[in-house]
């Protein structure tokens, strides 16, 4: 029995918005288990790819606001980044990464391939694709930009 395009448009909305919430969910838990979380990860990701980078700049490319510095507390006293005080304006800080941040995010980031490859082992290829381009569609006319390869 086929059901009619409106029918069809509502469940999958309801299903993308069931498996972005279960999905984060799962990851949580998991990260959690690894000893992070994912906007850690993301916030270490970027101190690493540019060391010195500037915690308000890093903060509005996150959309952090405030709350980056209290993770940049929890980050800083586990030893994976350091603030340095910007010498160009004292009043701001230039992040680095501590000789443990690459472990910290290799750590998170084989948690999270291990957990989508049993999440979706056994799925056909060419349907992961197709759901792909389909979800990058979407994302592309909410103006939510480009789906990246992580």
């Amino acid at each position: 029995m086929k059901r009619d395009r409106a029918a069809v448009r509502a469940t999958l909305l309801q299903a993308v918005i069931a498996t972005s919430s279960e999905w984060r969910r799962h990851m949580d838990d998991e990260l959690k288990r690894h000893g992070c979380s994912a906007i850690e990860l993301a916030v270490v990701r970027e101190v690493l790819a540019s060391p010195g980078t500037n915690q308000r700049a890093l903060a509005a490319e996150l959309n952090l606001g405030s709350a980056l510095v209290r993770i940049l507390d929890d980050l800083a006293t586990r030893g994976v980044l350091e603030r340095r005080e910007d010498s160009g304006d004292r009043r701001n800080n230039r992040l680095y990464p501590l000789p443990s941040a690459r472990r910290f995010l290799q750590r998170g980031e084989q948690a999270l391939r291990s957990l989508e490859a049993d999440l979706l082992s056994g799925l056909d290829p060419q349907d992961l694709e197709r759901h792909l381009l389909l979800l990058a569609e979407v994302l592309r006319r909410l103006g939510a930009g480009e789906v990246r390869p992580s």
